[in-house]
């Protein structure tokens, strides 16, 4: 595969310079701005923009709220810029995750900088992960490899670098996960970020309403600063006694360990009077596993001493097509099993 501009300049992986562009695709000033940016509009599956609307694409909007500045990567006004009926923020990541409440804090300042103004689409675009947590959930997850369909016109071609882009940032990302090498198995650390984020994409294909609730979790060893990833959905966090509790679900080459501790994370031996609490929890999942006979788990092994790791199952398959196959069905099998034991103990989440 040869080189595209993005990589021979080493700004591929730099967010600012692809966020300049697509802002410069979003202008109408640039003559095909309005129709790009409708057709964005329809990918991510919000309003189009009308033709006799003021405009504005404005990059690194900067708001000061509570405090704390916030650096809007790029936001869109329709009508009056200082009073405008209408605004679409766009959040944009390049292999980076979001920063502290990040998405929650770009809602209230908004709020709070255009009090009036009602309608409003908050879009989360990223390259890296399939399906992540968002401090706000008014945010629209869209991947690059979704925004296949801008690229249909011919015309967009004489946007400068449209092609470099089209190659780098959705071509590639999209083959990674239409084509996966069926008989690899990823087996190394340096891989499983691939394979987390891959497992994630299936398992929210699976879902008929169209929604991403499983996502990439990420991770510190309790015994090191090694980063792992893992596999979680958001109704696997839960609060029980006034206390943030979590599941999640981490893998290693053919087994995978359903997790249950505090969110954040603090060690089991240091819990003080919620210790109780949580080992209550703890003694009543391991007690509903041992019950448990579905089909989707094999040779399970509950962990009776582990602090963190309530299970072990174990993952049949030779080919990546087959291991992934059982994976969904063993993680399908879990969240049911999970919200069973949640609904014993009258936990709403």
């Amino acid at each position: 595969m040869k080189n595209n501009a993005f990589e021979i300049l080493g700004i591929a992986n730099k967010e600012l310079p692809v966020s300049n562009l697509l802002a410069y695709y979003f202008n109408p000033e640039n003559g095909l701005g309005l129709e790009f940016l409708n057709r964005f509009c329809n990918v991510v599956d919000i309003p189009e923009v009308p033709k006799n609307k003021m405009i504005s694409v404005e990059r690194e909007h900067y708001i000061l709220s509570d405090g704390k500045k916030n650096s809007i990567d790029i936001l869109i006004r329709v009508g009056e810029p200082n009073n405008p009926d209408r605004i679409i923020c766009i959040e944009n990541k390049v292999y980076s995750t979001e920063g502290l409440e990040q998405t929650k804090r770009y809602v209230a300042a908004l709020n709070q900088e255009y009090p009036t103004c009602t309608d409003r689409q908050y879009i989360y675009l990223s390259k890296d992960n399939s399906s992540v947590d968002l401090s706000s959930h008014s945010f629209i997850h869209v991947r690059y490899y979704e925004l296949e369909p801008l690229f249909d016109d011919g015309r967009y071609c004489e946007l400068p670098l449209l092609e470099d882009f089209y190659d780098y940032y959705v071509a590639r990302d999209r083959s990674r996960f239409e084509s996966p090498e069926e008989n690899k198995l990823p087996v190394n650390r340096d891989n499983y970020n691939e394979l987390i984020d891959y497992i994630v994409y299936k398992l929210n294909r699976l879902e008929e309403n169209g929604k991403h609730p499983y996502y990439c979790a990420r991770g510190k060893s309790a015994k090191s600063s090694d980063l792992f990833y893992q596999v979680s959905k958001h109704n696997w966090n839960f609060e029980y006694d006034k206390m943030p509790l979590t599941f999640h679900l981490e893998s290693s080459n053919g087994s995978i360990a359903l997790h249950f501790e505090t969110n954040p994370y603090i060690p089991f031996s240091k819990l003080g009077e919620k210790r109780t609490t949580v080992e209550k929890l703890r003694k009543a999942l391991r007690t509903h596993f041992e019950k448990v006979k579905m089909d989707e788990i094999e040779n399970l092994k509950l962990r009776a001493t582990a602090d963190l790791s309530i299970a072990k199952f174990h993952i049949p398959g030779s080919t990546f097509g087959e291991y992934i196959s059982n994976l969904c069905k063993l993680i399908a099998g879990v969240d049911r099993e999970i919200n069973k034991m949640l609904e014993l103990f009258s936990i709403h989440i």
